[in-house]
């Protein structure tokens, strides 16, 4: 059994980039946490006290079908990542990795269109450098659709591990529904069509039938 943890900005970013890994690792009886930076909802131009609730419902309704065995979720303020202090964000990975003490991170992609999902990668890389008391051996960023491939820079998501979810895509557009109201219509990439479209590629790439795909930002193998 392996203790894992998943790292995001936003409540949604788990099911979108590794939903089925997760619940892969959940039939594994791996122990899991989360830990999200915002609410994920703060910073909508209209967003009212009824769409917070409605949100906060949402991301419970994820909780209950994942059923982790620890969550943490901060109050920065949403898509703000980059006015909050970097040593605040850093702490409060310190100090849930501490409480999770997690054999693998998985988290977002380093340049990512969206500040917040980059500067959550900032902050957990920085949380587990090599010699501190909160390092992790085995570190593995995510895309996130309508926000990883829409990034600008030379480092773009070149994926080097992949993960079979084929046993687990049904489930995994179950933990999607429970982010409904974050969903979106086909043609958009963050539609459940084009989801599972994508995890059907990345499982093409290597001759299966569904994947989630990574970029490696650590791993380490001891004797």
């Amino acid at each position: 059994m392996k203790r894992i943890a998943v790292i995001c900005a936003h409540p949604d970013d788990e099911a979108l980039g590794c939903g089925g890994t997760i619940l892969k690792h959940k039939a594994l009886k791996d122990e899991i946490a989360f830990l999200w930076m915002t609410d994920g909802i703060g910073a909508r131009l209209h967003a009212n006290q009824d769409d917070i609730k409605k949100r906060n419902q949402s991301h419970q309704k994820a909780i209950d079908f994942i059923n982790p065995d620890f969550t943490k979720c901060e109050s920065f303020s949403d898509n703000e990542l980059d006015l909050v202090s970097f040593l605040n964000l850093v702490r409060a990975t310190e100090d849930f990795i501490k409480n999770s003490n997690p054999d693998i991170i998985y988290t977002h992609f380093y340049n990512d269109l969206n500040i917040d999902h980059a500067l959550t990668c900032r902050a957990v890389m920085t949380a587990t450098r090599p010699g501190s008391n909160t390092f992790v051996k085995e570190i593995y960023s995510f895309e996130v659709p309508s926000s990883t491939e829409w990034a600008i820079g030379s480092a773009q998501f070149t994926p080097d591990t992949y993960i079979d979810i084929s046993n687990h895509i049904e489930e995994k557009k179950q933990y999607l529904d429970c982010y409904s109201d974050e969903m979106r219509e086909h043609p958009h990439p963050r539609s459940i069509e084009n989801i599972v479209a994508l995890n059907q590629m990345r499982g093409a790439h290597m001759n299966l039938k569904y994947a989630e795909a990574f970029v490696t930002l650590r791993r380490v193998i001891n004797d």
